[in-house]
């Protein structure tokens, strides 16, 4: 899961009716860290904000309307959120809008392995939506309101048909079993195919750490399914989360005292081959070069010859380690050189 998530809204473009819902789903995706909302919040349309800001300790950003048509609220935004790159503190963003604007914003910061996440309206340009790295669409209220009325009228309509004879009740019952419409069936992802499913799996090891180490693998579906009730087993084309679970190399489930338990599996480390160390020779050149420094040491005592500390130094400076050639000490160096020493 992302450690810490940036979420901007744009009050102007986008209702305050379903900020619940969009708060949930990017709860999914990590640990919130910094929660902004732009506009100018003198105008009365922005006033339903208010309730929602307070719940969800929001940071409210006002930015004046100065003239009709200009949104420099927007401009705001954009520039906090490069801002809140550059701090590195942030490694994904959360843009809330049904604005075309971000376009660029959302690109500039994927450019850089942010990841993007954005909320919008249906009426949300599919640029826009492509931008991100994902894009979630807020469900409208008039859309829930419109399934309602729809399933008002044709429960009325059934409770009139089957005011009719018995008979025709069973009939009734019989074709309404024939004409039902089956649930398309949705093809079984691959191996493959969900360990690209970054939030699934996210949510899989949170409901595991969660639950800590070795789980029983009961309580961790438990967890899964109320922390995550947006994330379905039968969106993936499985029955049962075992089934799913058995796919991904990721975890391992076992039998641990007669009761099935799952872990993260820990990942492998190959093994740090020890490297022989190479031994070096003292060539000709490298005598040299020793010989040269110590003829042109600028202390040296009245038998002529150069203190060891000098000579210890100078070899540092050269970038000569005398472990590379199988000296102990800087004397047994000194005579494999061929100088001359003091006792």
């Amino acid at each position: 899961m992302l450690k810490n998530i940036a979420i901007l809204i744009d009050a102007d473009n986008v209702s305050h009716q379903k900020i619940d819902w969009v708060f949930d789903k990017i709860s999914t995706l990590g640990t919130i860290t910094v929660k902004r909302i732009y506009g100018d919040f003198t105008k009365p349309n922005l006033s339903s904000w208010e309730s929602a800001i307070l719940k969800y300790a929001i940071e409210k950003k006002h930015q004046t309307s100065y003239s009709t048509g200009k949104n420099s609220s927007d401009l705001t935004l954009a520039i906090d959120a490069i801002d809140l790159w550059h701090t590195g503190r942030h490694d994904g963003f959360c843009i809330v809008s049904s604005d075309s604007d971000f376009i660029g914003l959302a690109l500039r910061l994927r450019q850089n392995n942010i990841q993007v996440f954005g909320f919008g309206e249906n009426k949300t340009i599919k640029e826009f939506t492509i931008a991100c790295d994902e894009f979630f669409e807020i469900p409208s209220e008039q859309a829930n309101d419109s399934i309602t009325t729809k399933t008002t009228k044709k429960d009325k309509l059934n409770q009139t048909n089957t005011q009719s004879s018995t008979k025709k009740k069973v009939d009734l019952k019989s074709d309404n079993k024939t004409q039902e419409p089956s649930k398309p069936k949705i093809n079984r992802l691959t191996s493959e195919q969900l360990k690209k499913q970054a939030l699934l799996i996210n949510a899989i090891k949170d409901s595991i750490n969660k639950i800590n180490g070795y789980s029983e693998f009961k309580k961790v579906v438990q967890y899964l399914n109320t922390k995550y009730p947006a994330i379905k087993v039968s969106d993936y084309g499985y029955a049962k989360w075992r089934s799913l679970l058995n796919q991904l190399d990721f975890f391992e489930i076992k039998t641990v005292n007669e009761v099935l338990c799952i872990r993260t599996r820990a990942p492998h480390i190959a093994p740090i081959k020890q490297s022989t160390p190479q031994i070096k020779y003292i060539t000709k050149s490298l005598k040299h070069k020793i010989m040269l420094m110590i003829d042109k040491a600028p202390v040296k005592d009245k038998y002529g010859y150069t203190d060891l500390n000098y000579i210890e130094e100078q070899l540092k400076i050269m970038n000569i380690n005398i472990e590379d050639y199988h000296c102990k000490d800087i004397k047994s160096f000194l005579r494999k050189v061929g100088c001359i020493l003091k006792d």
